[in-house]
């Protein structure tokens, strides 16, 4: 039997696993949607105020099983 995916608010145990599907989704980015020397930027600079928003519940994890698969954050 699958497990439903949640929903949970991060912390800062999960900053791996964050920073690791930001960086699989800018990969799959298709070519050309942005210039080569952009891409290669901003799969270095994902944890750009990571930890800030983490420290202040300010994000959030889609969990399948134990594992955080998805996410986002916002500041005000």
């Amino acid at each position: 039997m699958r497990e439903t995916v949640r929903l949970r608010r991060a912390d800062a145990a999960d900053q791996d696993e964050i920073l690791a599907f930001q960086r699989a989704a800018i990969a799959a980015i298709p070519a050309g949607a942005y210039a080569a020397d952009v891409s290669e930027a901003w799969s270095h600079t994902p944890v750009s105020g990571l930890e800030d928003l983490l420290a202040k519940g300010r994000y959030f994890v889609a969990v399948d099983g134990s594992r955080p698969v998805g996410g986002a954050g916002w500041a005000p």
